[in-house]
Formats: C-alpha cells, structure tokens, sequence
C-alpha cells in the first residue's frame, strides 16, 4: 500500500538512520511537486539509480509561495501520489521551507535535484547553494539529474489557472522581449533604489457590521458593529507597499492641525521610510470611515473627515522647505494628489524642475470633481490614472479610449502615459507612441482601494530603471493584483509574492 511509505519527520529520521548502519545508500529528493508528471517521474527514476532508499519529501502547503492559486494541490495528495510511484520507498512532508534543515536531521547519502539547477548560479532564490552546503557538511553529495526538463508551473498556468487566451498571449509575447534572469536584475535593482513619495496622508478605518433590519420606530437600516480595522492609507499605505521593494523612502504629506492620528501613523510607517510633514491649517488628519457588510465585505456607505480646501501660502512655504530644502528628492519621485488641496500649480512647476523621474496621478473624488485641472501636470515621465478619470477629464463619455489616450499625451506632453481599466486591464503609450495593451493579473478581487496607486508606483520605479512599458505595466499588474487579492491598504510581503508569481508566469 502507498500509504505504508508515508511517515513523520521523526519516525522518518529514525529508519533512515537505521538504515544507514546497515550500509544502505539513501538519496533524497525534494521539492513541492505540486502537479505530478512524467518529468518528475523520470527524475525519481534517475534518482533512485544513484542510490539503495530513495525518500521524497513535499514542502508544506504554509511555505509554497509560486503565486496565484498555488499549490493546485494539498501536501496531502501531493505525498499520497509521490507515494504511489513504484520507484520511491518513503515520503514525508518537510516541516520548514526548504531543505536546509531537512538534510541536516535526515542524513541522506545524496541530495538529488532536477536538471533545472545544473548551473547553480541562475537559482535566484539562492537556496539550492545552501541546500549544496548543508549536504556537503554531511559528508554527502548533490547530484542533478540529467531527466528531460518539465515546467510544473508552465503546464498548471496554461492547463489549470483562471488566466484568459490575451493574458496567456501577453506573456508569450513579453518572453520574447524578456526574460527570467532581466526580471530577477530588475528587482535586485529596485532594492538599491530611493524613492520619494508626495501625497496626502490617510486614516482608512472599516467598520464591519451586520445587517440587523429596520428601525421599530425610524425609516432607516439598523446595524450592528462586529469588528473595526484601522489601516494606513493614502500616500502611507503606498509607502507601505513600496518599502517591501526598494531601499528607502522620503515620504512628504500632511497632517491635521492637531496632529490626529499621528501616534497611529508613525506606527505604521516602515523603518525605511523618513516621514516629513507639516500641519494644514484649519484642517483635520484624513480619515476616511467605511461600513461594511461583515458577511459579504461589500461597502454600505462611507464618512469622510477632511477639509479639501487649497494649503495656504503660509503651508505651502512650509511644503517647500520639507520637499525642496530640509531633504533632497530621491532619483525617482512618485506624486499621487487625492484631490484634498495638497498640490498647488506652483509646487507642480517647482517639482517638475527638481525631480530627475516624475510619474504622478491626480484622483476624481466626490469632493474634486468639478474642479479637479490635469493641466498642471505637464511634461512628467509618466502619468498614470484609471480610463474614468481619463473621460472626466475631457467631459467624454463614448469616445474612443486610445483617441483621448493621444489626445492627453499631446495636450500634457507626458513622455508615458497608462490609464488602468481595473479588470480589463491597462493600455499605455510609450515615449515613441508605441500602445500596450496589458491584461489584468488579478487571482481574487476583494478590496479594490489602493490598487491604482500600487500600479502607479510599480510601472514608475520599473520605468525609471530603464525598463520597457510593456514589462514596467506587466510588473504593475501582478502587484497591483496581489494588492486587491486582500481586505485593507497597505500590505507588505508583496515582493515575494510578486517575484514567485512572475517567475511562475515566465517559466
């Protein structure tokens, strides 16, 4: 029976050991084997001839991190299928993520891994030069097959996963422009970069209710509180998301006269991040209250406390100093005005003149609507918006998108222009007029707030870097999607996410 060769890591370790003193050669393979095929198989073969015992172990379901919807399939029918493969004796699950301290409590002869890692130097994790080390300290061995080459990864993106025909195309297309190794350059390079971050400080808090029916004696819905969030939000947030990237980041915003908040703020800034701001007269810190369904997460009804007047000469002298004179800006710098009085035309101009990179976005909300003017963000390295910020701004409700695209382009002089289309994705125009159409790289969508300043971000620092748009608008979109794939703004952890997802997307 397959299951007789499935065991824990102790009782593993105890018949390895015994088997050992008894002469018997062990080698141990190991990986997350997520979709079994004859790749595997062969390797398993080929392994099994190096050695008297062969022992598979799974890395656990908590440790994959290969992106969107991954594992396919749990740590259990993963090893109740190694199991069933007549060339190999025993299977455990690994209990770590990967197998460093695995070979140091096995003790195996030999560490067998696949012909993807015949050149050890193009592992961009780095783990199989430590995984080398921990068996050599053993006194044993890493041997790499010679099996035929199958991508688990590749098959299960174009076999098993949620992506569409233009998505699958898309990266057909960006891996004959590109590849893994110039993916794996550009984020080394991101994490020697600083930055500079201009916008609006936010207090996004959610209140999560339940819907408990009408009044008894009012016309109105009755809901009780469940839960309450709180989270960073505005420029914070991007700062949030930005600081899992790139070395450091100059954050320049304000806050309410009194400071509100600012306790909660500075505790969630990242220790990479400098943050300078100044009071705005006459004027709370942003906090902006949603109220939720606790069952299904969707937004009921929001209050917004803010005052969106215009910054007085006396704070905008006070913006000057902590943008122009008390901290130089970084090479890269990514504006994003709210529309809550923060950018005048004369900052603009002043900005424009210092930054070496500018990429900005300028928001429609209910409060700017009608007196929201693109026309003071002229001459950027990028300006990024989603497609009805782009119709508001030309009054334009059925005209043709790639029409007031070039329109805009003309009109600002912007040397790359992307406007985002949320789940349809983005379409961009490049400095030589070249349009990109990018698909979304969305696995789930819960909370969409943040996601149009993440993609701004990513596609900015991507392009200052030297990369094309159409890679700097690939790279934006899975992180923008791994930022709406959870509930709040703000999220961290989101380089390793990305980098596993592209490098299952590429592979």
């Amino acid at each position: 029976m397959s299951q007789e060769k499935i065991f824990k890591l102790d009782t593993l370790k105890n018949r390895i050991a015994k088997s050992r003193e008894k002469g018997v050669t062990v080698g141990l393979c190991h990986g997350t084997f997520d979709l079994l095929h004859v790749g595997h198989i062969k390797h398993f073969q080929e392994a099994k001839s190096k050695c008297d015992l062969l022992v598979v172990t799974v890395t656990p379901d908590r440790h994959i991190n290969k992106g969107p919807g991954r594992p396919v399939f749990s740590e259990n029918l993963r090893t109740e299928a190694i199991s069933a493969l007549e060339c190999v004796d025993l299977v455990a699950i690994n209990n770590w993520p990967t197998a460093i301290e695995l070979i140091g409590m096995l003790k195996p002869n030999f560490y067998i891994k696949g012909i993807d890692y015949t050149d050890i130097e193009k592992d961009h994790s780095g783990n199989i030069k430590l995984e080398k080390n921990a068996i050599e300290k053993q006194g044993g061995e890493l041997i790499i097959t010679s099996s035929q080459k199958f991508s688990s990864s590749n098959i299960i993106l174009r076999t098993l996963s949620n992506l569409g025909e233009k998505q699958i195309q898309f990266i057909d297309n960006l891996k004959a422009e590109t590849s893994l190794d110039d993916f794996f350059e550009m984020f080394q390079n991101i994490s020697k970069t600083e930055i500079s971050l201009i916008g609006e400080t936010i207090i996004d808090e959610y209140v999560f209710c339940e819907t408990i029916g009408k009044s008894g004696k009012d016309p109105m819905l009755v809901n009780r509180i469940i839960e309450i969030e709180k989270f960073l939000g505005g420029i914070g947030a991007i700062a949030k998301i930005c600081s899992d990237f790139v070395s450091k980041i100059d954050l320049i915003s304000y806050l309410g006269e009194n400071c509100g908040e600012i306790d909660f703020i500075q505790s969630q800034m990242p220790k990479n991040t400098c943050f300078s701001y100044f009071r705005k007269k006459s004027s709370p810190t942003i906090k902006k209250t949603r109220y939720l369904n606790d069952y299904t997460k969707q937004k009921m009804i929001g209050f917004y406390d803010l005052n969106d007047e215009p910054i007085s000469e006396n704070d905008e002298k006070k913006l000057n100093s902590i943008t122009f004179e008390k901290s130089d800006l970084q090479d890269v710098v990514i504006e994003i005005d709210y529309g809550h009085g923060l950018i005048s035309p004369n900052f603009q101009k002043l900005l424009r003149k210092r930054a070496k990179f500018l990429a900005a976005n300028s928001q429609v909300n209910s409060f700017n609507a009608k007196f929201r003017d693109l026309n003071i963000y002229k001459d950027l390295d990028l300006l990024c918006m989603n497609e009805d910020e782009l119709r508001a701004h030309y009054r334009s409700r059925k005209s043709p998108l790639q029409n007031l695209m070039q329109q805009l382009k003309v009109d600002l002089g912007c040397k790359n222009l992307i406007i985002t289309k949320g789940a349809h994705g983005s379409i961009g125009i490049n400095s030589d007029g070249l349009i990109i159409e990018c698909p979304a790289y969305a696995e789930k969508v819960i909370d969409r707030i943040g996601s149009g300043d993440a993609y701004l971000a990513a596609s900015a620092i991507a392009l200052s870097l030297g990369s094309s748009l159409a890679v700097s608008m690939f790279f934006a979109s899975v992180v923008a999607g791994a930022v709406v794939s959870s509930m709040g703004t703000g999220q961290s952890g989101l380089k390793q996410y990305s980098w596993k997802a592209i490098e299952a997307y590429l592979k």
